[in-house]
């Protein structure tokens, strides 16, 4: 992912842009991150990371927040960087239990409360 910026026209039908990333309209999906983040928190509300959205991200650590309910660990093994990833323990019940044994990458994970 070579996107430094994301720009989203207001009150476009389909997309918006939190934090500079794109999310859909109602902020259920993030779609595609930038690539000039280290530290990126995904937006509250946030049910879906789709597949490549963080591409071959820089990312250092990832907060997830307690809404989510799906990602592919397969799309964190490309952020070659990724040391830190925080879940809150409502979306670390609610998403696969395989989640993170099957993050292919050393990496440290912290389970916040809600």
């Amino acid at each position: 992912n070579y996107i430094t910026e994301i720009f989203v026209y207001p009150n476009h039908k389909h997309f918006q842009t939190i934090d500079c990333s794109l999310y859909s309209q109602d902020g259920s999906r993030l779609i595609c991150s930038v690539e000039n983040t280290k530290d990126f928190v995904v937006a509250d509300g946030t049910i879906e990371i789709e597949d490549s959205a963080f591409g071959e991200s820089s990312i250092k650590s990832l907060t997830l927040p307690a809404s989510i309910r799906t990602i592919d660990e397969e799309e964190l093994d490309y952020c070659l960087n990724l040391k830190d990833i925080y879940i809150p323990t409502l979306a670390m019940q609610q998403l696969n239990e395989d989640f993170v044994k099957n993050i292919k990458r050393k990496f440290t994970l912290h389970i916040i409360s809600d």
